[in-house]
């Protein structure tokens, strides 16, 4: 298995059902801020992407139960339509 290191995502992308997740590394720039640039991409259909939500939403919870990270009520719960 390869591993990757990004330090963030720089974009989601949808189409056709199939999600793209563009990920990113900060970079120096000269006399500026550092800009994102692309390292990969992750595609998966919605079906995988849906359930790595999941796994990514208990593991927040898990480190906010652990006292590693406090949670913002009105960005750890979704939207209410």
């Amino acid at each position: 298995m390869n591993e990757i290191f990004a330090q963030t995502v720089g974009r989601i992308d949808v189409v056709g059902g199939v999600m793209r997740i563009e990920l990113a590394t900060l970079v120096p720039a000269d006399g500026a801020a550092p800009r994102m640039e692309p390292v990969t991409a992750l595609v998966m259909p919605m079906e995988g992407f849906l359930q790595s939500l999941t796994m990514m939403q208990e593991m927040v919870q898990k480190m906010a139960d652990g006292g590693l990270v406090r949670l913002n009520p009105s960005v750890a719960e979704p939207p209410k339509k």
